[in-house]
């Protein structure tokens, strides 16, 4: 049995991107995240205690990149110092992604920013849309899942004409149409 993934041709893949590109926003930038150790209100509040500190520290003109490297919990970009590299919004945590959308400044530096990972600051470099060559894979899976979406409904659909159902319930009426 051959099986049809229904692939998009690349002329609906970029199709889909000049339709959608503005809202395949990436942000070059860095972090600093401290999560909390564990559940419950102690752990924020230490938590929140431990980010505010570290805004001191940034307010007296230390280091972003030097304080990211030693107080981040995030092992992924704390050796980095910080740096995030291009991120798509559309893949973060959406309140992240807003609170980024509104603060965004090139050289910024956030104030402090609550998400589901823990409270981050961040420090902005640039802005973007997305070049099709970093979103191309996305939008051929999501284009993907939709035509395959489709493709089993109409099947349902035809499915459902084809069948004879008989309902053998004393006083039913099928619907008109």
């Amino acid at each position: 049995i051959a099986i049809d993934y229904a692939s998009p041709s690349l002329k609906e893949e970029k199709a889909w991107y000049e339709e959608n590109k503005s809202q395949l926003i990436q942000v070059k930038m860095k972090q600093i995240l401290v999560r909390p150790k564990g559940g419950g209100f102690a752990a924020e509040k230490s938590a929140n205690e431990r980010i505010e500190e570290i805004q001191k520290k940034l307010l007296t003109g230390q280091s972003f990149e030097d304080i990211a490297r030693k107080e981040s919990d995030d092992s992924a970009t704390a050796s980095k110092g910080g740096d995030m590299g291009w991120v798509m919004l559309a893949e973060t945590d959406p309140y992240l992604a807003n609170q980024v959308m509104q603060a965004y400044s090139p050289g910024k530096t956030s104030g402090i920013i609550k998400s589901s990972f823990g409270y981050h600051i961040l420090k902005f470099y640039e802005r973007r849309m997305a070049p099709f060559s970093e979103v191309e894979g996305l939008i051929s899976n999501m284009l993907s899942g939709k035509k395959r979406a489709e493709r089993f409904e109409k099947w349902l659909l035809d499915s459902r004409k084809e069948a004879e159902i008989k309902i053998y319930l004393e006083g039913y009426k099928p619907p008109q149409g």
